[in-house]
């Protein structure tokens, strides 16, 4: 997708949430943290966003959690709320969890609208390719 493609029109209120599951492995936090970080400054960059209209939650385990990442972006006067969920299947946590954590931000703030993509997907074509890169 062309990045300008990718946001609201007004980008001084959009705001982007990379959601990703969590882990108790306290090993793999740290690594977790560090690769979202790095996503979160190249995803900005790319389109132009200010660093501090991307970040990242979680679903479960690890701060923040999805709610607490709204609100901050909510708190940051962003009314345009994308969340790119980093899984790889549909399931409760899309189908379900997601849409009413959003649902109850947007009635503690009037206004906001948040949208939610879809799973990465192992039916898209790129997968395949990353698939077939790792082996």
């Amino acid at each position: 997708m062309n990045p300008s493609q990718a946001t609201p029109a007004s980008h001084s209120k959009s705001g982007i949430v990379f959601l990703v599951h969590g882990t108790r492995n306290k090993a793999a936090q740290p690594v977790i943290m560090e690769s979202l970080e790095r996503l979160r400054l190249r995803f900005a960059e790319s389109l132009q966003l200010p660093q501090e209209a991307v970040i990242f939650g979680f679903l479960e385990i690890m701060p923040p959690l999805l709610d607490e990442a709204l609100e901050t972006l909510c708190q940051m006067g962003k009314t345009e709320i994308r969340i790119l969920p980093l899984l790889l299947f549909p399931g409760g946590h899309l189908n379900e969890d997601i849409p009413n954590i959003s649902r109850q931000v947007m009635e503690k703030y009037p206004g906001v609208r948040i949208n939610t993509g879809n799973c990465i997907g192992v039916d898209e074509p790129e997968f395949m390719d990353i698939l077939m890169k790792r082996l």
